[in-house]
């Protein structure tokens, strides 16, 4: 049994049922002054299902709920809460994120050929890695010119340039977490550089966004150099044919095809036997050793230090063959420097030694005339003698 308040009105409405049409439950209010509560609920197929209940106060509060019941289980689905505020100036913060970035970026340099034979190119392959977790920009290569080295030329994957010196590599755009570029420096090696030199080159890279890790933002790579020189030799003779002793100049010439320096190059000129040695005549800077003049023997002599590629040493050698026939002098030429191909060291020339004929003069038409008045003067006073008459 249910009680008013006193002011309090109460209605009660029942909806008629029918099957598969939703069944209307009692709807009630109860209203005092300026309060109100209506609540409402509709059952469907067996399962009660609260659809609302409005409060309304002095204070204007809303509540909206929903329950469900499934299957005997009742689960609530929502609850929204309205209500009208007096101060709406604090309804709303702002909240203020400060992003950061940071890029580990890092970096290996390889050298390309090593061993590197003195006088040709050194390619150094610097590859940078992004680890992330933001985008590097801003990012450069610095590599000093490795001692004895001269810098040609260099490239940058994706965009980019390389110059000065120290060599910078700048890398244009940016570098995505996980992503990599590649600069190429291309550097020459000095012919001059000594077989055994190590040639030591290290590279770093900085960029514009922060990084978090610097120590892996360089790296140093050595490389083992290997000297090669290649020696041509030529021998050339005043002439081909001569007559027993007759000096005759023999020239040999040392010529450097590189790529690398020659050291201590040196030119040996052998007379055979059937020679003999006279004099000789070197190219600027060398020191020699010969046989006695008149003896056969070996001229050689040797120019200490280098001998830079497509420079040319010299060896003459004046002598003279006391036995005609066929006679070879030979020539060879060397250095302290690796020869790549040896074969072309040596050279061998022949010559025909002959004994000097001098020709018997002829007479012409008044010789001749001359040549039988004579006889005939001579051979006139001899017959006289000896023709005696009967």
């Amino acid at each position: 049994m249910s009680r008013s308040l006193p002011g309090v009105r109460r209605e009660v409405r029942q909806s008629s049922t029918l099957l598969g049409v939703p069944e209307f439950v009692p709807e009630f209010g109860i209203c005092e002054r300026r309060n109100c509560v209506r609540l409402m609920a509709v059952r469907i197929y067996g399962c009660l299902r609260l659809m609302a209940v409005q409060i309304y106060g002095e204070r204007r509060i809303y509540v909206r709920l929903m329950t469900v019941r499934i299957y005997g289980c009742l689960r609530l689905m929502a609850v929204q809460i309205y209500a009208s505020d007096p101060a709406t100036g604090n309804n709303t913060v702002t909240a203020i994120t400060a992003v950061l970035v940071s890029a580990d970026l890092s970096i290996t340099l390889v050298d390309s050929p090593d061993p590197i034979t003195a006088g040709t190119a050194l390619t150094y392959t610097v590859t940078i890695t992004n680890a992330g977790p933001s985008t590097a920009t801003g990012i450069s290569i610095s590599l000093p010119i490795p001692a004895g080295t001269t810098f040609v030329s260099g490239s940058v994957s994706g965009g980019g340039n390389c110059g000065g010196s120290p060599v910078v590599c700048t890398v244009t755009g940016s570098i995505a977490p996980t992503a990599s570029r590649v600069a190429a420096p291309v550097f020459t090696v000095a012919a001059a550089t000594l077989d055994g030199t190590i040639i030591t080159a290290t590279a770093a890279v900085t960029a514009g966004s922060p990084d978090p890790n610097l120590a892996n933002n360089s790296a140093t790579t050595t490389t083992m150099v290997r000297a090669s020189a290649d020696l041509l030799l030529t021998l050339t003779a005043s002439a081909t044919q001569a007559a027993v002793n007759v000096p005759i100049i023999f020239t040999a010439s040392s010529l450097n095809l590189g790529p690398s320096d020659a050291q201590n190059v040196s030119i040996s000129i052998l007379l055979t036997p059937d020679f003999r040695y006279s004099a000789h005549t070197p190219s600027a800077g060398a020191t020699c050793t010969s046989p006695q003049m008149g003896t056969p023997g070996v001229i050689t002599c040797t120019w200490a230090g280098p001998t830079a590629p497509g420079a040319t040493r010299t060896l003459a050698v004046i002598a003279y063959s006391n036995v005609a026939g066929s006679i070879a002098v030979n020539a060879s030429t060397m250095s302290s420097t690796t020869d790549p191909l040896p074969a072309n060291n040596a050279a061998s020339i022949s010559l025909g030694i002959s004994y000097l004929i001098e020709n018997i003069p002829t007479l012409g038409g008044l010789g001749l005339a001359l040549l039988g008045l004579l006889i005939g003067l001579v051979g006139a006073p001899v017959a006289k003698r000896t023709f005696r008459p009967a």
